[in-house]
């Protein structure tokens, strides 16, 4: 019994401290910012970050090659040719195919 009041008091000081960061004595849950909405309010947008990391995601194509050269390359200066574009078969008129590492396009 005095566990289930001490978890009562806990939870009515938890809801307390986040009625003082809303300010609008609602919870800072989105479902109960969207379903106690008044018209006039403008809600704040959440901002989802890029990752869990907070960086950018790079390039599949960029971080392969750049995973490659940090494997395989032992010198001061590399000098790097690669074409980039899509194989199409002269006689179906589609793409080929390749077993490649990456996905650049459709």
């Amino acid at each position: 019994m005095e566990q289930k009041q001490k978890r009562l008091r806990q939870d009515e000081d938890f809801d307390n401290q986040d009625h003082i960061l809303n300010k609008n004595k609602t919870s800072n849950n989105p479902l109960s910012m969207i379903m106690n909405h008044k018209p006039e309010e403008k809600i704040e947008r959440l901002r989802l970050e890029p990752s869990i990391f907070g960086t950018k995601p790079s390039e599949d194509l960029t971080r392969c090659i750049s995973d490659f050269l940090f494997k395989f390359a032992d010198l001061p200066n590399i000098e790097i040719e690669g074409k980039l574009g899509l194989l199409v078969d002269k006689h179906s008129s589609s793409r080929i195919s390749l077993p490649v590492l990456t996905e650049t396009g459709t």
